[in-house]
């Protein structure tokens, strides 16, 4: 089960420069200084995403880059818009020249003169926003595109787990001095998410099940490609070795394999989801991925084959009809070190009724796994069991 925690992204009594990264896209909370009554927004923003932690009388988007454009797809339809210090609204007829009907009145308008607090979908702007306000500095909130994130760790397997983890941040804009966290999915879902709604209300928020929230403890300068040492411990672990099969029911001749290694820890502090990389001895073993992990979550990953140590099925006898089905099999264990070592083979079986005899350690899992498990103290060990239906 998820678990829900409470996280405060954006204080309302006292402000930061904060981001909050997901997917593809960020939303940044910054105090942004006033020039001439203007305010400059990052390439990256998302205009119609803008909020005022501050009350503002008014704003308006103003880019004499591409506003012609923008105004192009409001022909026909109504627009506000200043006129000699005051707000009208009025029915755009044309934009060469730009002609408004607001009543029985005509207005030949600039640009500038329109107000916009809001865009069509998919429309991007470089914003530059006119405010009315006798404030110096404002804390403004914002979406930005194409801000990503990944975790990518690294774990060396000794007497302890040496859990090394990496943050990348790639970034089109520069966020000097930001509180920084990062949203993880545990599921896929459709539609907005929930935190960017809360975000841009300015509220605290509930993680949701579904998403995680990690919040970084320091401050960074984030620009470009940016890597954050974000983890680096030894952490206590646990190691299984594992063979699986098909249906026994249907082994024939002889078969060998290596086991496959189970690496079980628990996460120290949350962990985002991410590419771990598990080595031995300088050595890569494996490349898996897991899911985001709260803090004492514990997690199962494979770390690869081990191939000192392997197993050989080798199929006795068999004898089949309608009705019955009965076999003999024999596991050689074998593992060149001598080490003490414990070993699990997992075979699929037809059913339940199956009845069993055999001379190691043995289970039933559930109606279709058999679970056999033997401890190696020397260099090999012979299993030998038969089964009937």
């Amino acid at each position: 089960m998820v678990k829900k925690a409470i996280f405060t992204l954006f204080s309302l009594s006292l402000f930061a420069q904060e981001i909050l990264i997901f997917e593809n896209e960020a939303f940044v909370k910054e105090e942004k200084t006033v020039k001439n009554g203007y305010i400059q927004l990052p390439k990256c923003t998302k205009a119609n995403s803008l909020v005022f932690e501050d009350k503002v009388p008014s704003y308006r988007f103003v880019l004499a880059k591409n506003l012609l454009d923008l105004l192009e797809l409001f022909v026909g339809k109504e627009v506000e818009f200043i006129k000699e210090d005051k707000k009208l609204k009025g029915t755009l007829l044309s934009t060469h020249p730009i002609i408004v009907q607001s009543d029985r009145l005509y207005f030949d308008l600039k640009p500038k003169d329109f107000i916009f607090k809001s865009f069509p979908k998919g429309f991007n702007l470089e914003p530059q926003v006119l405010v009315e306000t006798n404030k110096k500095e404002l804390e403004v909130g914002y979406e930005c595109n194409n801000v990503r994130w990944n975790s990518i760790y690294n774990l060396k397997l000794d007497k302890n787990l040496h859990l090394q983890g990496f943050i990348h941040i790639n970034t089109p804009e520069e966020f000097s001095n930001m509180k920084l966290s990062l949203v993880a999915r545990r599921e896929k879902k459709v539609g907005e998410m929930p935190i960017f709604k809360a975000a841009r209300a300015t509220t605290s928020i509930e993680a949701v099940e579904g998403n995680y929230i990690y919040t970084l403890p320091k401050r960074y300068d984030i620009k470009d490609n940016l890597f954050i040492n974000y983890i680096d411990e030894e952490v206590p672990y646990k190691k299984r070795f594992i063979v699986k099969w098909n249906n026994l029911k249907y082994a024939a001749g002889e078969e060998e394999k290596h086991f496959l290694q189970l690496i079980t820890f628990v996460a120290p502090k949350p962990l985002p989801k991410g590419v771990a990389r598990f080595f031995k001895n300088g050595v890569l073993l494996s490349t898996t991925r897991f899911k985001p992990l709260s803090q004492g979550e514990k997690a199962t990953l494979e770390a690869g084959e081990d191939f000192d140590l392997k197993v050989t099925r080798k199929v006795l006898k068999r004898e089949e009809d309608k009705k019955r089905w009965k076999g003999e099999v024999l596991y050689l264990f074998e593992n060149p070190k001598g080490e003490k070592v414990t070993l699990e083979v997992i075979e699929m079986i037809p059913t339940t009724k199956l009845k069993i005899k055999g001379d190691c350690e043995y289970k039933k899992l559930d109606a279709s796994h058999l679970l056999i498990k033997t401890t190696l103290n020397g260099t090999s060990k012979i299993c030998h069991f038969s089964f009937k239906l």
